[in-house]
């Protein structure tokens, strides 16, 4: 009899280490996920977005150059075909 009480307490205590177990392994295994996760992120924002954000800046800056100096050049065309026709002259 007094075996057979050892015995149920043994299944009890490994059932409950087993549960314990099964416990940790999915938080270690959930911890895992999200390290894999940030660390993910990290190097996509490091290797990908960053570069890419400077690169798209510094595009749009140039572009916004280029506009003003086209719209600076159109005006000084603008003002020479003026001249040629001799628009600035007052007409009466």
């Amino acid at each position: 009899m007094l075996a057979l009480a050892g015995l149920g307490y043994m299944q009890v205590r490994w059932k409950a280490a087993e549960n314990e177990f099964k416990a940790e392994a999915e938080s270690l295994a959930d911890q895992l996920k999200q390290d894999i996760v940030d660390t993910y992120q990290d190097q996509v924002k490091k290797t990908i977005v960053k570069p890419l954000s400077a690169v798209v800046q510094t595009l749009d800056n140039n572009l916004g150059d280029r506009l003003m100096r086209s719209l600076e050049q159109r005006k000084v065309l603008t003002e020479i075909k003026r001249d040629a026709r001799g628009e600035d002259e007052i007409k009466y």
